[in-house]
């Protein structure tokens, strides 16, 4: 997985990641029992405004696999750093590839986005999570993991 840092001066520099795939048929991507989630690149921000926080821009695309419209909120697609407690996405800021706080994927179709994730001080772990809850109460996890 590439992550590109951009720093203050909006100078560029490339960071090859270390996947944790567990199955290698899914890398960079997940599969829930409505939709397949991938996540294509990172770019990892320097704040203009904060010396010790940044923001992680996912660059992903959801590819519907069911025959109904979906329905899907973007605070779904939870972020944690160094095996912290995981945080929402940004609220959506109008004007971006950013991903509305709710949104409609028509059935059988790719949408493609990003999420914006705030990260504090150094980060040596990123996972991309979500959840996917049944009516009895229990719940799968998803999960996307790396290394820098």
């Amino acid at each position: 997985m590439d992550l590109i840092k951009i720093d203050k001066t909006n100078k560029t520099s490339r960071q090859l990641l270390n996947d944790h795939i567990p199955n290698r048929a899914f890398k960079n991507e997940y599969q829930t029992n409505d939709f397949t989630f991938m996540l294509h690149h990172m770019e990892l921000i320097d704040s203009k405004t904060s010396e010790n926080e940044k923001l992680l821009k996912c660059h992903i695309s959801i590819r519907s696999n069911i025959v109904e419209p979906l329905e899907l909120l973007s605070e779904d697609f939870l972020f944690s750093q160094n095996e912290d407690e995981p945080i929402l996405c940004e609220p959506y800021q109008k004007g971006d590839t950013q991903l509305e706080e709710y949104f409609v994927i028509e059935p059988l179709k790719t949408i493609h986005g990003t999420l914006l994730y705030k990260v504090i001080g150094s980060i040596h772990k990123i996972t991309v999570l979500y959840y996917e809850y049944y009516e009895d109460d229990n719940c799968k996890r998803y999960r996307l993991r790396y290394k820098l």
